[in-house]
């Protein structure tokens, strides 16, 4: 459970081409096909919100959205 520094994004984690982002609201959205090394990508960015903007965001199909 890779916990993120990071303003709007709490956790993410990746298992089977499945991505889940949990954001600091306690929305969690999971986004279908993502690659391993885009997971990679995103645990090693220097900003997590600049990265899920630019690479993830309207790049993937959003599987399952669960609001808090």
């Amino acid at each position: 459970m890779p916990y993120v520094e990071s303003s709007a994004i709490r956790r993410i984690e990746w298992s089977g081409d499945v991505l889940s982002v949990w954001f600091r609201s306690g929305d969690r959205y999971d986004y279908d096909g993502v690659p391993e090394r885009v997971y990679r990508g995103f645990l090693a960015a220097g900003s997590h919100g600049a990265f899920f903007s630019h690479y993830v965001r309207d790049r993937y199909p959003i599987l399952r959205k669960l609001q808090h």
